[in-house]
C-alpha cells in the first residue's frame, strides 16, 4: 500500500508539473504571437517611415531643382538686360558660367566687364530667390559698378539691378551721376535724399566742385 501511495503521489506531482508546463507553453505561444504581431507592426511602421523618407527626399530634391532653376533663369535674364541683349549668359548644372557659348572655367577666360556682370547677376539672382523663399530682405553691397563698365551700358546695368532686386536692400557706391539717376528715378526728389548718402563732402575741393552741382540739381524739389 505504501508503494502504491508513493506512486500515486509521484503521479500527482508529475500531473501538476505537466500542467504547469502546458500553461508555460501556452503562455509562450501567446508571447510568440504577440511578438510576431509587434514585429509586423514595427515592420509596417518602418516601411511607412522609409516611404516617407523617400518621398521627402524626392520633394526636397524637386524643391532644390526648382530653386536652382530659378537662380539660373534670373542669372541669364540679368545678363541679358544688363548688356542690352548682346551677351547671353547661363549656368551649367554644376553652376559653371557660360557666356555666348563659352564656358568660363577660370576668371581669365572672361573680360573684366564680363566678370563684373556675372558677379552681379549671380549674387542678385541668388539673394532675390532666397528672399522670396524666406520672406526676408537680404542686404547686398555693390561697389562702384561704373569703374569697370563701359559708359554705354550704365543705364542697362541700373535697369537690371532695379528689375531683379525689389526684395533686396542694396547699397551701391558710385561716382557716376547717370547710374545714380537711373537707380533713384522712381522716387520723388524729397525721397531721393533719404536713399542717398552724399560722400562728395568727404572728397577733395576739386571733387566737391565737380560733383556737387549736378547732385544738388538732381536732388532739388524742381527736378
Amino acid at each position: 500500500m505504501k508503494g502504491i501511495e508513493e506512486d500515486l503521489h509521484r503521479k500527482k506531482v508529475m500531473s501538476r508539473e505537466l500542467e504547469e508546463m502546458r500553461e508555460q507553453i501556452n503562455d509562450n505561444k501567446k508571447l510568440i504571437i504577440e511578438t510576431d504581431e509587434n514585429i509586423k507592426a514595427v515592420t509596417t511602421e518602418i516601411d511607412k517611415i522609409n516611404q516617407l523618407y523617400d518621398e521627402t527626399k524626392v520633394a526636397i530634391r524637386t524643391e532644390i531643382d526648382l530653386v536652382l532653376t530659378e537662380v539660373r533663369d534670373r542669372f541669364s535674364s540679368f545678363i541679358d538686360l544688363a548688356t542690352n541683349g548682346e551677351v547671353s549668359g547661363d549656368l551649367s548644372p554644376d553652376f559653371i558660367p557660360i557666356l555666348n557659348g563659352r564656358t568660363i572655367f577660370y576668371p581669365e577666360f572672361a573680360s573684366q566687364f564680363e566678370r563684373t556682370i556675372m558677379d552681379y547677376a549671380f549674387r542678385i539672382a541668388l539673394l532675390s530667390v532666397f528672399a522670396e523663399k524666406t520672406k526676408t530682405s537680404p542686404s547686398l553691397v555693390i561697389e562702384t559698378p561704373d569703374e569697370v563698365t563701359d559708359e554705354s551700358y550704365i543705364s542697362y546695368i541700373a535697369k537690371a539691378i532695379l528689375n531683379f532686386s525689389s526684395n533686396l536692400s542694396i547699397i551701391i557706391t558710385t561716382f557716376n551721376t547717370e547710374i545714380m539717376k537711373q537707380l533713384l528715378s522712381k522716387y520723388k526728389p524729397r525721397d531721393r535724399k533719404k536713399r542717398l548718402l552724399n560722400l562728395v563732402s568727404k572728397g577733395t575741393l576739386t571733387q566737391r566742385k565737380f560733383y556737387q552741382i549736378p547732385l544738388s540739381e538732381y536732388l532739388s524739389e524742381r527736378s
